[in-house]
């Protein structure tokens, strides 16, 4: 009984997080289409940004992802900054005023400018999902 016991707590105990992912440098997209940050969205789910571009001021970063049409669809992303490294969190949903309308099923590269409080410098960005 008392080894049953044992092992049963030794399973049920939590599995180590996962790294965060390095996410890969790209030269800006002019044609990509830039959502604005939106927390209202409603049935979020966690996105990984696919690439990430350094915005002229490097005091911001452009992190790409794929998603719909922003009729329907938005994003809300942030950025939590270390000396080291700036790990990214973008969050994909439905906009509020969508949430019973028929929305096309279309995907398209979205991206998100996400502000820092210092310059990017030479800081890995790396995704929390």
């Amino acid at each position: 009984m008392l080894v049953t016991s044992i092992l049963v707590v030794a399973c049920a105990s939590p599995v180590a997080a996962q790294p965060a992912v390095v996410v890969p440098e790209v030269p800006p997209d002019p044609a990509v289409t830039v959502f604005a940050d939106d927390p209202a969205i409603v049935n979020v789910y966690p996105t990984r940004p696919q690439a990430f571009s350094r915005l002229p001021e490097d005091r911001r970063v452009r992190l790409y992802f794929t998603s719909g049409t922003p009729q329907c669809y938005g994003a809300s992303a942030t950025a939590e900054e270390r000396s080291d490294e700036v790990v990214v969190t973008v969050r994909s949903g439905t906009v509020p005023h969508a949430v019973d309308r028929a929305c096309i099923l279309i995907a398209l590269v979205g991206a998100i400018d996400v502000q820092l409080r210092e310059p990017l410098g030479g800081r890995i960005v790396r995704s929390a999902v």
